[in-house]
């Protein structure tokens, strides 16, 4: 089983094609530019290769996510990069204008406002 291991404000810049480098124009740029919760799991399958899942700041119940397939981590101060077989994730690392109560809001349940594990 897979778990999350570390949890850190940010924005999703961008999903391009690792062989010609064009933006990905499909369900991933409704995501380009969000900001909100990037969560950082290793794989046990693939021992090495992280995933990521990105929470989105949005108001209302419905919370949309997505998570990545597996891949190769690099991570800077101000950037994270994960690099698949066919394509780049790139992640900006920051606040980006999230508030403190945005912020909390990731760690509870929207619809019981129970504390996430």
């Amino acid at each position: 089983m897979e778990h999350i291991e570390e949890q850190r404000f940010g924005r999703f810049v961008e999903c391009v094609d690792k062989t010609s480098g064009e933006l990905y124009t499909d369900w991933r740029s409704t995501f380009y530019g969000s900001a909100g919760l990037v969560s950082i799991g290793t794989s046990k399958k693939n021992p090495g290769q992280k995933f990521i899942y990105f929470y989105p700041r949005v108001f209302g119940d419905e919370q949309p996510y997505f998570h990545t397939p597996v891949g190769n981590f690099a991570e800077t101060e101000t950037e994270i990069t994960l690099t698949l077989i066919d394509s780049i994730w790139k992640f900006e690392l920051g606040d980006f204008d999230l508030s403190e109560f945005d912020k909390l809001s990731f760690y509870f349940d929207k619809q019981t406002w129970q504390l996430n594990p």
